[in-house]
C-alpha cells in the first residue's frame, strides 16, 4: 500500500492496485475504500478499485452503478469509458438503455463497439433503432456486422 502513496503516475499506481488485488487480502479494505471515496482520483484508478474489491471481497458490482455511470456520462478518456463498459457487461443494470444509447453516437469505435455487443448480450430490445441505423450507416464494416450478429442475439430463443 505504501507503494501506491510514492507512486510517481496513474500507471504505477494501477500496477499496485492489481498486486494488491491478486493478493485477495481483506486487510486491504479500508485502503480501497479510501481511493474509492477520494473525488480527485482519476476514473482509471477508480475502476482498478472497484475490480480489486470485487475480486478481494467477492461482493456484487452492482454496488458500484453510481461510479460506473459517471464514467459514462463523462466526455473525458474513451478509454476510461471502455473500462466502465466492459464492468458493466457484468452486472444487472437498471437503467442500462438510458445509460448506454448516447453511447451509439461516441466518436470512439471500441466505446461503439462495446455497446452493440452489450446490447447483443443483454437483448436490449429498446436498442434495436440504434443497431438498425448502424447497419444502415456509413459506419465501417466490423460495426455492420456486430450489430447484425447483435440483432441476431436479441431475437434468437437461447
Amino acid at each position: 500500500m505504501a507503494a501506491y502513496y510514492v507512486a510517481e503516475d496513474e500507471d504505477t499506481q494501477i500496477v499496485v492496485i492489481q498486486q494488491i488485488s491478486n493478493l485477495k487480502d481483506d486487510q486491504a479494505t479500508p485502503f480501497l475504500c479510501e481511493i474509492l471515496l477520494n473525488k480527485v482520483n482519476q476514473p482509471a484508478i477508480i475502476v482498478w478499485a472497484i475490480k480489486a474489491m470485487i475480486n478481494i471481497l467477492e461482493i456484487d458490482p452492482q454496488k458500484y452503478q453510481h461510479e460506473l455511470q459517471e464514467m459514462l456520462t463523462e466526455n473525458g478518456d474513451p478509454h476510461i469509458r471502455v473500462l466502465a463498459l466492459r464492468e458493466l457487461r457484468k452486472i444487472e443494470y437498471h437503467g442500462i438503455v438510458d445509460l448506454i444509447k448516447p453511447l451509439f453516437n461516441d466518436k470512439d469505435n471500441r466505446v461503439k463497439n462495446l455497446v452493440i455487443y452489450i446490447t447483443g448480450e443483454k437483448k436490449l430490445k429498446k436498442l434495436v433503432p440504434e443497431l438498425q441505423n448502424i447497419i444502415n450507416s456509413e459506419s465501417p464494416q466490423n460495426l455492420k456486422k456486430d450489430a447484425a450478429i447483435a440483432l441476431s442475439q436479441i431475437y434468437s430463443e437461447s
